[in-house]
């Protein structure tokens, strides 16, 4: 072995530990050895000790190889587990090695211990190096999913929200040639800038999202959701003091995430001026945003009481680009298409709900 080999023995005869070192030095097995013969320092030590291997004799005062092995699936370790035993039937011992034992060896016979502890210990680093493998496979075949379902949604922004505004400019340009009147002609022109500035938004917000999907691993650092929402707030302090909006908070289980600090501000800004855009004028604003762990990513939960959306109507148009909800001029339906494309350029998910009059929520899962 190349480096010492960390291995939890679990032994409660010194003399039968002694034997077992004695077997491994001989084997030329370079190990570092912590022997223990009760179920809390076991415990105790698959923690502290982190071995890289466990060797278990059958039974010690009120606890055995079988409780020990289970101990072990619970901690939801990856480790060799060698049973050495002179106590048990060769029917046990195939027995436990069904319930995940890697090898059992017969105390008479730890010549064979050494081989017995390079193979299982092999055997994992292969399988190790494997899950690896797969897992990149895993990932690179996500990230070309992705990759090819945002190619087919600007596809359709290509076709739909730039090819008809082309249109529109090409029909009012030879429109305007045959006008005469003064005032029609400014009127079609102011037309005609409005379009193309609309065209131009639509443009700059998919070079911000190639950009975001170039650069999807620089400039993540641990950030604090207190502070990074304080700065949003600050961003947008006017109207919410105008709207007497109020934030109630809880960032107890997930205070801090990696996470690009430009990105995350975007989010929150977006999401924010969202809540106060669509208001409710029966109420004051009020934006709940708490966070928590869930199979160890980061989710935030951002609700808010505003005016809400009919879901069976709406539900599958939320995160497209250019569409809007409540009859507002201003509103370009850019900012939750930018969310989304953020949280996915980064390999985290968002999803929203709402019911009309009863405000939105989004649930955003962050990537690990």
């Amino acid at each position: 072995m190349d480096s010492k080999l960390r291995i939890l023995h679990l032994e409660d005869m010194e003399s039968d530990a002694e034997l077992v070192q004695r077997q491994l030095t001989k084997g030329n097995i370079q190990h570092t050895i912590l022997v223990v013969d009760n179920k809390d320092d076991y415990i105790s030590a698959l923690e502290t000790f982190s071995p890289e291997i466990i060797l278990a004799d059958h039974t010690l005062p009120v606890f055995d190889s079988t409780e020990a092995l289970e101990i072990l699936k619970e901690t939801g370790k990856k480790l060799p587990f060698i049973l050495i035993t002179s106590t048990v039937s060769e029917e046990y011992a195939v027995s436990i090695m069904r319930q995940g034992a890697d090898d059992y060896i017969l105390k008479d016979r730890l010549q064979r211990l050494p081989a017995a502890v390079i193979n299982a210990i092999e055997k994992y680093r292969i399988e190790e190096e494997r899950q690896k493998f797969f897992n990149k496979v895993i990932a690179s075949e996500a990230s070309l999913l992705l990759k090819n379902k945002q190619l087919i949604e600007y596809n359709q922004i290509v076709s739909h929200d730039l090819r008809s505004p082309v249109s529109n400019i090409i029909l009012m340009a030879d429109i305007i040639n045959e006008v005469t009147d003064e005032v029609e002609r400014k009127r079609l022109f102011s037309s005609l800038k409005s379009t193309a500035l609309n065209i131009n938004e639509i443009l700059n917000v998919l070079v911000d999202i190639a950009k975001i999907n170039e650069d999807v691993s620089t400039d993540s650092e641990t950030l604090s959701f207190k502070e990074v929402l304080d700065r949003a707030c600050n961003s947008l302090a006017i109207v919410i003091n105008q709207l007497n909006a109020k934030f109630v908070t809880d960032f107890t289980e997930c205070p801090f995430i990696v996470y690009p600090k430009l990105y995350l501000e975007s989010i929150l800004i977006n999401l924010i001026s969202n809540s106060l855009k669509f208001y409710s004028p029966e109420r004051s604003p009020v934006i709940s945003i708490k966070t928590y762990k869930e199979e160890e990513k980061c989710v935030m939960e951002y609700a808010d009481n505003g005016l809400g959306l009919d879901m069976k109507k709406y539900g599958n148009k939320i995160f497209k680009l250019n569409h809007t909800f409540h009859n507002d001029k201003e509103s370009k339906g850019l900012g939750l298409f930018m969310i989304k494309s953020q949280i996915e350029a980064r390999g985290g998910k968002i999803c929203a709900e709402s019911e009309e009059n009863k405000g939105m929520k989004f649930i955003i899962k962050f990537a690990a």
